[in-house]
């Protein structure tokens, strides 16, 4: 997904729940960009809030 790569600086969100906060997202007129996937010990997904902005979510899991 171009997510991924982006090319361009943007900001990671830390998080202890990464499927709470993407719901929570959802909830409030955000939209998940790119679903949650793991990378070794972390979960990443990247998602867009009402005003367009876009942010990196990332929870660590192990």
């Amino acid at each position: 997904m171009k997510f991924w790569k982006t090319g361009k600086a943007m900001p990671f969100l830390g998080t202890d729940d990464i499927d709470a906060t993407v719901s929570a997202v959802e909830a409030n007129g955000g939209q998940v960009l790119a679903p949650k996937r793991q990378k070794g010990p972390v979960a990443v997904a990247v998602i867009q809030d009402p005003w367009d902005n876009q942010w990196f979510l990332w929870q660590f899991t192990g």
